[in-house]
């Protein structure tokens, strides 16, 4: 890509690396189906180390140690694969490759009337707009995959919040 440098080639970002937190929704549908807190509070305090869901595996490919020792039953096992899912990367991790970014996926996992859940869609818009990005976003709704079995999905209600919540932000932005 780098090399050819063509108006045809290019990278799509998607906005789910950079969580700054878990998805509450994936929490809450591993509550519901049985996983305890210790394992939970175990993935926000890596969260809170500046690591990520990755964080749950050693370097041996096994979960860490404290992590292991309070899986007890096969939810608590079961969220601890699913928490290795969710990237908390730096937005300068994009630096270099920005003259080929086409297009950015928003992830999104449970809106809020502040914003995203887990991660700060304001700080990722300044981000591309003060690195001169001109192309396109576009709602990426992942939320549904959490919803419990005989529970309404609320599509709809979360894209337009997105939608809503982007617009606003690049009001301020751009003003």
């Amino acid at each position: 890509m780098k090399r050819l440098n063509s108006p045809y080639i290019g990278l799509v970002i998607d906005t789910g690396i950079f969580c700054k937190r878990e998805p509450r929704v994936m929490e809450n549908y591993c509550r519901a189906l049985g996983t305890g807190e210790e394992p939970i509070r175990i993935v926000h305090s890596l969260y809170d180390q500046r690591g990520d869901g990755r964080s749950v595996y050693g370097p041996d490919g096994d979960f860490i140690p404290e992590l292991k020792a309070v899986l007890k039953t096969p939810s608590d096992h079961m969220y601890a694969h699913f928490a290795d899912g969710y990237e908390n990367e730096p937005l300068s991790v994009l630096d270099e490759y920005m003259p080929y970014i086409f297009h950015v996926h928003f992830k999104l996992f449970e809106m809020t009337e502040d914003g995203e859940y887990s991660m700060d869609y304001r700080e990722i818009l300044q981000y591309l707009h003060d690195h001169d990005y001109d192309g396109y976003v576009s709602t990426e709704y992942e939320g549904n995959r959490w919803t419990m079995p005989g529970s309404p999905t609320v599509e709809k209600e979360q894209v337009l919040l997105h939608q809503r919540y982007i617009r606003k932000c690049l009001q301020e932005i751009q003003g």
